[in-house]
């Protein structure tokens, strides 16, 4: 696909990747009681964690390369998208590590 003369604007596209994904997190305070954590923080506090799932949009707009015929390889923004929501990891991972005291 040839570029487009000039005065002509590029043809451009837009490319939509969705990714979902599940996190957990526990909110507990070492400075406080295990009964004291449990009526701040609630059903936050399970031991276990307390869960949520959660969906990423990503939507890429750029001219259509016209060699590849592509606005951007969708593998490689699968590969983005994992690294930035850390799903590579785990599909259900711990996300309050390291936040509470």
């Amino acid at each position: 696909m040839p570029r487009p003369p000039a005065g002509i604007p590029a043809r451009t596209a837009r490319v939509s990747r969705c990714l979902s994904f599940s996190a957990c997190h526990r909110l507990h305070s070492k400075s406080l009681s295990d009964e004291e954590n449990l009526k701040l923080f609630g059903k936050c506090n399970n031991p276990n964690g307390h869960g949520h799932n959660y969906k990423v949009v990503v939507t890429v707009r750029g001219e259509i390369d016209p060699t590849s015929g592509m606005v951007i390889n969708l593998t490689d923004l699968k590969e983005y998208m994992q690294v930035i929501t850390l799903c590579s990891r785990s599909a259900h991972m711990e996300i309050s590590d390291g936040i509470m005291g």
